[in-house]
């Protein structure tokens, strides 16, 4: 069935997978599915995408650089949340609708917006390990439970943080 001028090598026919091995997850701790990361970045932000985005590295025990990129992009995100919050806060703009009932809703939809697409970014990063694992025949872990943990407890430390700053600064405040 080789058709004239191809090879037979063709690169849609080269396994990508070729050194999976075994399933690469951390022995006991099976990673969570990328796709449904997406609901974590999208309902619970930044805080929570973050977290569980590291911990799923660690599960698919990326190399240390894939770690250290998705740890500066969470970082990058994390200070991109808390520098729009710092702005609307206390800039001009921030403090004549500090009142107004939209105020709040549009940080909090900057920051769903910057969890999905850290979410995208963390998708990229752990992409070809998720593969591997999958291809080795790997189950993925339950995200319901740990899901909603890790959104409840990023909303916390975001109103820990959002509210510490608020209070210590002089003049500012919900």
């Amino acid at each position: 069935m080789d058709r004239p001028g191809k090879r037979p090598t063709d690169d849609l026919l080269t396994p990508t997978l070729q050194d999976a091995g075994e399933a690469q997850a951390a022995p006991g701790k099976r990673p969570f599915r990328l796709q449904s990361q997406l609901w974590i970045g999208a309902l619970g932000g930044v805080v929570p995408m973050f977290l569980l985005g590291m911990i799923n590295a660690g599960r698919l025990r990326l190399p240390a650089e894939q770690r250290r990129r998705m740890l500066l992009l969470g970082l990058a995100a994390l200070a991109a949340i808390l520098a729009i919050w710092i702005w609307a806060q206390f800039s001009a703009y921030g403090q004549a609708s500090a009142d107004a009932p939209g105020f709040f809703r549009g940080i909090r939809l900057a920051n769903q917006i910057l969890g999905g697409l850290l979410y995208l970014a963390y998708r990229r990063l752990q992409q070809v390990a998720d593969r591997r694992f999958q291809f080795a025949g790997g189950a993925h872990a339950s995200l319901w439970i740990p899901g909603i943990a890790v959104v409840l407890a990023g909303w916390a430390l975001q109103f820990v943080v959002f509210t510490g700053i608020a209070v210590l600064a002089p003049g500012a405040g919900p």
